[in-house]
């Protein structure tokens, strides 16, 4: 099977779809101003982008310190341990709770 490509391959596809030549004329994509639109209420409208202009650059936005912090602190990613620390925890996790529950048992009935 022969592809429109003939024998270049995945890379000159690429290389099109990265320059917006679509379909088989490999004519540039023209692309339309985005509409959105919206209801609240009784009330509907709608909203248009005008194409070719940046919505804004999300670097630029200056964030609150406690903003900040929650990105740098909460959603940071996690680390983690070796399998084998993972597994032995899997196995003395419940033992540490039921022996501990025990515990509060006991102080409770003195």
């Amino acid at each position: 099977m022969q592809s429109i490509y003939g024998g270049l391959g995945w890379q000159a596809c690429l290389q099109d779809i990265d320059q917006g030549i679509g379909g088989t004329n490999m004519e540039p994509v023209q692309r339309k101003a985005r509409e959105i639109t919206y209801r609240v209420g009784w009330k509907r409208g709608t909203m248009v982008h005008p194409a070719g202009r940046p919505i804004g650059n999300p670097a630029s936005i200056q964030l609150p310190w406690v903003h900040r912090l929650n990105i740098a602190s909460i959603w940071s990613h996690a680390g983690t341990a070796p399998i084998r620390v993972l597994l032995m925890g899997l196995w003395v996790f419940p033992v540490v709770i039921f022996i501990g529950s025990l515990w509060l048992v006991q102080m409770l009935t003195k």
